[in-house]
């Protein structure tokens, strides 16, 4: 499309600047646009345009209308919505790409002005001057591979990478297969402890007898057959620790992590010096953290110290308006790693994919498709090509019993957040106390 020598030119430009190809990919991006939006080049590159700003497809935004109407678009104010959820404002430019007449893309100028955000706050510039340009090559995951476009998840990707310029503890809740570890990785290469260790720990894989020496590690002598051995918390030095499925922990272990949290302090299994440490902890659970308190299984003063940054990953059926997107990522995921040719999906397969309840979340959506690649290569996915699905479908509703359940959901879920304490919860939810008596009987809540 471009040679090296035009290439090189467009690098030095002061104003950003990136090309997509026909099929709407990034083949080159600038330094300056990296800058200008906090973007990771490597992770950009080859990438369709909306897994780099998930809400760039709006019908009139410079870039879209250029590559649908094939005319230029010039010096037009827009919103970018980027990958971590960060917004921009920026006049820009986009202009058509022709070769022998025929279309092969578009190149797109944007403008470094000091435009505001919406919210009124500057847009952000990093300062890449030290060198670090990039983060650690041995990085799995990062913002741009949480895919989706609802406000929900995008939100939710803005408040992690705030979350990653701090060192506090951060809880995360979320069902199985929503992507917890994802956003850990995320945060965990967006802090300045990038390029210390990250060590993920499954609580529930640990034996409860081997609990202490897992964790502190342990010196000679400390046991029989014991041998001087680095914990999980030495290993984790400088870098963060990431600990699932916190509820399978013992609870005598809790309260000694709890110790470690506030001092940064601890002994290992045997020994009497206390080593100390600088470690970030994150923690999961796939149950509502005030639910596994209520059983005992969490103690309330660790949850309070570890609950200082909150995040609720969504359910795969709270935002399904990501259905689409996460289908078409993992048709192309699919196709390069299955060398196939497949297409897309039809509008029934769509529905009924639509419609699932997705208990096991984006993890499952993934495996229905990998399902179907193992049994086709190339063309559209059917309604027929779909893997059966044990769970009910949700059946279509009207507006009135979508709302219905909606109004429901919602009532059950502030009621839970304030133990089932019905003053306190119709306050919470703004409405009279005998209003919210009169929709628990119509709901037919049950108060614990």
């Amino acid at each position: 499309m471009f040679d090296n020598y035009e290439l090189n030119f467009l690098e030095q430009l002061a104003e950003g600047v990136m090309i997509f190809d026909e099929d709407f990919k990034l083949v080159f991006m600038n330094d300056s646009l990296q800058v200008m939006h906090d973007l990771d080049k490597d992770k950009c590159l080859g990438k369709e345009v909306f897994y780099i700003y998930p809400k760039i497809k709006s019908k009139d935004h410079a870039v879209n209308k250029t590559f649908k109407e094939h005319k230029a678009n010039i010096r037009t104010k827009d919103l970018y919505i980027n990958y971590k959820g960060e917004e921009f404002i920026n006049l820009n430019s986009s202009y058509p790409i022709y070769k022998n007449n025929k279309f092969k893309g578009i190149i797109n100028v944007v403008f470094n002005s000091n435009i505001k955000e919406k919210n009124g706050i500057e847009s952000k510039k990093t300062d890449f001057s030290n060198g670090d340009k990039y983060i650690t090559k041995n990085k799995k995951y990062d913002f741009i591979d949480i895919v989706g476009k609802s406000s929900n998840i995008l939100d939710l990707k803005q408040k992690a990478l705030k979350a990653s310029k701090s060192s506090s503890p951060i809880l995360i809740y979320g069902e199985t297969g929503v992507g917890k570890e994802l956003f850990v990785q995320s945060i965990h290469y967006n802090s300045w402890r990038k390029n210390g260790p990250l060590i993920s720990q499954n609580c529930a894989a640990i034996p409860r007898e081997l609990f202490e020496s897992i964790m502190f590690g342990t010196i000679p002598g400390g046991f029989t057959g014991s041998i001087n051995q680095k914990g999980l918390f030495e290993l984790s030095n400088f870098g963060t620790l990431y600990l699932d499925e916190l509820n399978s922990m013992p609870l005598e272990f809790q309260g000694k992590l709890l110790r470690i949290i506030q001092d940064g302090k601890f002994r290992k299994v045997g020994g009497n010096k206390e080593i100390k440490v600088d470690v970030r902890i994150i923690a999961s659970l796939n149950e509502k953290p005030e639910d596994i308190i209520e059983k005992g299984k969490l103690r309330k003063d660790l949850y309070y110290r570890l609950n200082v940054i909150r995040l609720n990953i969504p359910s795969l059926r709270n935002r399904r308006e990501d259905i689409p997107m996460l289908i078409e990522y993992f048709i192309l995921k699919y196709n390069e790693k299955f060398n196939s040719k497949i297409k897309g999906v039809s509008q029934n397969a769509l529905r009924k994919l639509m419609l699932l309840d997705w208990p096991g979340n984006v993890r499952q959506l993934q495996y229905a498709i990998e399902n179907i690649f193992n049994f086709k290569t190339d063309g559209i996915i059917g309604y027929n090509d779909l893997p059966k699905f044990d769970e009910v479908i949700k059946k279509d509703m009207f507006l009135k019993e979508r709302l219905f359940n909606l109004e429901k959901e919602c009532i059950i879920e502030e009621l839970i957040l304030n133990d089932y304490n019905v003053s306190k919860t119709s306050k919470k939810l703004g409405i009279p106390r005998q209003t919210l008596q009169y929709k628990i009987k119509k709901f037919n809540i049950e108060i614990i």
